[in-house]
């Protein structure tokens, strides 16, 4: 009997004689491997393929999963007004609860999938389990966020699946394997004099959360353009304690519809963040407003259970973008638990069931300087493992994504490779490889390691700019104005039918190609006289539009905000 390998926890791995045999889960389990590459593991060993073999079965399990937050949460609002014997909303509850639950049933679907895959193959498997496989403490549901890329995690997530489940394929063996945590939460809420300065002398009914780019000086304009003396209007402003300390008495019928929710039904209960039971927090004097802006929701319990306070209380929250890829892509979790939840999403330009406005963030970076006549490469990473159903990055794309950008460097002129400076990803390690890779094409003088701020000063002198990847980045160089050349297998990025037209124009301009092959064509034929080309009537015509859209900009962009704020009904 063949021995299935669920993750790289070096525990539950086979011996070096039956590492051949073995059957591998996913690409997942050779990430971290300090023998092989993922590249390296491709071609020796035996993988599941991805259960995704097409956009649209990723768009399918994306909109399944979404409904099926839907109707969990609702069932969980119920349960959790009984523990803590209140009769809040289930809007109230739903703000609490969506994050953790959205990815919990993304990530436990695409491993039942997975294992739907092994079951192709007709035969039986030896599956190496923890002894206990519910031994991981689900103290925030932050933490998610923070392990979903590492093995210990997975595998309690697997075992669950196999132990709830009813796999025949698989021949479970127990073994004392100890998981744990890597990246403890720490929920910060530290606030600074200045900030408490402005709070006193610009009283206001709305509360500024976290916004990108907007410091304390452009609070404290917007606060005096809504100076508004008031009685705090909260009903109950007081800390709310449970009944019980945890779910394991809190029985949830989700009234399944296939083998999958029958699992998850026990799962849920039994991996329910532990905070959700350790009391409502007591509502702070800052969040005792009747309209929320920012994207607290992402920061943590306390600041999700003041969101949902203030809603509970008549008030109003609007989130705001955070990032790229809003609007443009088909499937974007975080887009979908804001745009769901919140009373409206501030966007970056874009008009359709958003607010316009601005973006902080993007309207603070550098213009244009000097041409230093260096190239900027702006790479990324990802998981290895599936940590939520967002189409793009997906881990099994990591080994075209490495080629693609190997060849687009080998096919520049040497002279222009020569000018290139790399920034790898450096915010998490997440086991792939990616710099030691990128070693072997260039010379370590040419890796960028320094922090945000020196590489827009880079990126703002430098002749051209490259980016494999559609994020964040494209929406900073478009909008600094700074001569760029984009490259994506566009089976890799699934954008929405109006976005995918918008990508056109600017494939049409020669911003965006296919293929690296194409992208490295470009580059060596207008590298010596690149403003020609980005200076040239159409292509900042397209630009411009695109930016309009998706990346708007304004040196006053405080205005803008001052005006929307003076709107909100007093």
């Amino acid at each position: 009997m063949r021995e299935l390998v669920l993750t790289g926890k070096e525990d539950c791995w086979p011996a070096t004689e039956n590492e051949a045999n073995a059957l591998y889960l996913s690409i997942g389990c050779f990430a971290f491997n300090p023998k092989y590459t993922l590249a390296e593991a491709a071609r020796k060993f035996e993988i599941i393929a991805a259960p995704f073999s097409s956009r649209n079965d990723f768009v399918a399990a994306y909109e399944y999963t979404n409904k099926l937050v839907i109707r969990i949460r609702a069932l969980l609002a119920q349960r959790l007004n009984e523990v803590y014997e209140t009769r809040f909303s289930n809007r109230y509850w739903n703000i609490i609860t969506t994050r953790w639950l959205l990815h919990f049933i993304e990530q436990t679907y695409v491993h039942y999938l997975t294992l739907l895959k092994v079951a192709e193959s007709g035969e039986e498997f030896q599956v190496t389990l923890p002894v206990d496989p519910f031994q991981l403490s689900n103290d925030d549901y932050g933490i998610i966020m923070k392990n979903a890329h590492l093995h210990d995690y997975n595998l309690c997530l697997l075992s669950q699946l196999i132990q709830c489940g009813n796999f025949r394929f698989i021949k479970p063996v127990s073994k004392n394997v100890k998981l744990a945590w890597k990246y403890p939460i720490h929920n910060s809420n530290c606030v600074n004099w200045r900030e408490k300065l402005s709070r006193l002398l610009f009283p206001t009914d709305v509360a500024w959360g976290n916004i990108y780019g907007l410091g304390t000086r452009d609070n404290s304009r917007l606060r005096a353009g809504r100076i508004r003396f008031f009685r705090s209007w909260f009903k109950d402003w007081s800390e709310i304690l449970p009944k019980m300390t945890s779910a394991d008495n809190l029985p949830l019928n989700i009234h399944p519809e296939n083998e999958y929710e029958t699992i998850l039904a026990e799962m849920i209960s039994k991996n329910m963040p532990s905070i959700w039971f350790s009391g409502i927090p007591r509502q702070k004097r800052y969040f005792r407003k009747k309209y929320l802006i920012g994207n607290d929701i992402w920061l943590g319990f306390e600041k999700a259970a003041a969101i949902a306070r203030i809603i509970e209380n008549g008030g109003k929250w609007y989130s705001v973008q955070h990032g790229g890829a809003y609007n443009q892509l088909k499937c974007l979790p975080q887009e979908f638990i804001e745009r769901d939840l919140s009373d409206g999403l501030i966007t970056w330009g874009y008009e359709k069931k958003s607010i316009p406005l601005p973006s902080p963030m993007l309207s603070r970076l550098p213009e244009r300087s000097c041409d230093e006549g260096q190239l900027v490469y702006l790479s990324n990473s990802c998981p290895m493992y599936y940590y939520r159903l967002q189409q793009f990055f997906e881990p099994r794309f990591r080994i075209q994504f490495f080629a693609a950008r190997e060849k687009f460097i080998q096919m520049l002129y040497k002279r222009i490779s020569a000018a290139l400076l790399f920034r790898p990803y450096l915010h998490h390690d997440y086991g792939d490889g990616d710099i030691d890779l990128i070693k072997k094409l260039m010379p370590e003088r040419q890796l960028i390691y320094s922090g945000a701020n020196e590489l827009l000063k880079k990126i703002a002198s430098s002749r051209l700019c490259i980016i494999d990847h559609s994020s964040t980045g494209v929406l900073e160089v478009m909008s600094m104005n700074v001569p760029s050349v984009w490259f994506w297998d566009p089976e890799q990025f699934v954008f929405t039918d109006e976005a995918q037209r918008d990508l056109e124009k600017l494939e049409a301009a020669g911003i965006y190609h296919r293929t690296p092959a194409a992208a490295a064509a470009h580059v060596n034929r207008h590298y010596d006289e690149i403003d020609n080309w980005w200076l040239s009537g159409n292509v900042q015509k397209a630009r411009r539009q695109f930016c309009l859209k998706y990346a708007r900009v304004d040196r006053n962009y405080i205005k803008n905000w001052i005006t929307l704020v003076k709107n909100l009904p007093k």
